[in-house]
């Protein structure tokens, strides 16, 4: 059923002529589409189905979190990007907390995207011993 509530929401926005942009939290690849299943990654026996979908549906901009790091995974056709956009990434990267905000000028994945980083003042770590999870940014004290 989530098979096919997908691809009817691909296609959807393709017919449209949609510059369509797929986020999700587990990146579907981390180095080549090939490699072995891993805890950040899609299982190979989805992940093949999965690209066939972006591809088919011509998506150039899928948004990922799991890891806690910035990083752009390109296809090994260069046809679509993956941006991993872990909220908590830049304090684990010790750059602090902040925003990434995309412009999508055009749907060339390697030349038509644009990030910038805004780093988020005076945003600290929870604590911890306070209860709460590690790694979550105390953005409401501020």
């Amino acid at each position: 059923a989530e098979w096919h509530w997908f691809e009817q929401e691909l296609e959807s926005g393709y017919r449209s002529g949609e510059e369509i942009v797929v986020a999700h939290h587990h990146l579907p690849f981390e180095f080549t589409e090939m490699e072995a299943d891993s805890y950040w990654t899609f299982p190979n026996r989805v992940r093949g189905q999965y690209l066939d979908l972006i591809r088919k549906y011509n998506v150039h901009h899928i948004l990922v979190g799991h890891r806690h790091e910035t990083k752009n995974i390109y296809a090994s056709d260069k046809s679509f990007t993956i941006y991993v956009v872990a909220g908590t990434a830049r304090f684990f990267d010790n750059n602090g907390f902040g925003i990434n905000y995309f412009t999508v000028a055009t749907d060339d994945s390697a030349t038509g995207v644009t990030q910038e980083y805004n780093l988020l003042q005076g945003v600290t770590h929870m604590k911890r011993s306070l209860g709460l999870p590690n790694g979550c940014p105390d953005i409401f004290a501020h």
